[in-house]
């Protein structure tokens, strides 16, 4: 179980492969077999901090993070924070790994910027029990949510993602960012208009009630509210 608290939100559940690695959504592949938990915090540090800035030691970290198992042979990972750039076309292993957005569970309310990519990335008549509920769902449940485009076998996501990827590439540039800014016009324009919101949801994060929330949630999940 990995849990970011801070800059950055979002919800992911993975089974470490036989190959001995786990797959986070944006970082990629991390290896993880015959390591101790201190080492897979150190791996963590590194391959999280490159995609998420606030991720470093220290008391300048904007995001902390805190893991523990979840359950033999496998991680449950909760990403708690703002990705800003979502992606175009997503695919799933097959398995048990499981994927939702767990802010209000953990009692946080969403940024403008979080909430905008989960409506985009969430069929809308599920949308409510998505958000409401903090629900975690295995691949299926998630594709029928409108939260996975695609699922395949596990031994086949990297050649199936780099496929997509290319598929894509061979699109004139030009023209797949003038379709992708049109077709997101309004995910980003509702979040320009949530700059009064926004202030709330940040005072929000910072409140008694709020951090209690944090807390107890961590004690629930992890039985205890520390790293």
């Amino acid at each position: 179980m990995i849990v970011l608290t801070g800059d950055v939100e979002a919800a992911y559940d993975r089974e470490v492969t036989r190959e001995g690695f786990i797959v986070i959504p944006q970082v990629g592949q991390v290896q993880v077999a015959n390591l101790t938990l201190g080492q897979v915090e150190d791996v963590l540090y590194s391959r999280l901090g490159r995609v998420y800035s606030g991720v470093r030691r220290g008391a300048g970290a904007t995001t902390r993070f805190s893991v523990s198992p979840a359950r033999l042979r496998s991680n449950q990972i909760y990403v708690l924070g703002d990705v800003q750039r979502p992606a175009s076309y997503r695919i799933s292993a097959a398995g048990t790994h499981k994927i939702g957005f767990a802010e209000l569970r953990v009692g946080v309310p969403f940024p403008a910027w979080a909430l905008e990519i989960a409506r985009w990335g969430t069929r809308p008549a599920n949308f409510q029990e998505v958000i409401y509920f903090g629900r975690s769902y295995d691949p299926e449940g998630a594709m029928a949510r409108g939260l996975v485009d695609e699922i395949v076998d596990g031994g086949e996501l990297m050649a199936r993602a780099r496929s997509a990827a290319e598929r894509l590439a061979a699109i004139p540039p030009v023209s797949f960012r003038l379709m992708k800014e049109a077709m997101r016009r309004p995910v980003v324009e509702r979040v320009r208009a949530s700059e009064a919101a926004d202030k709330a949801v940040r005072e929000a994060w910072g409140s008694d009630e709020v951090r209690a929330a944090i807390r107890r949630f961590l004690k629930e999940t992890f039985g205890t509210d520390t790293r």
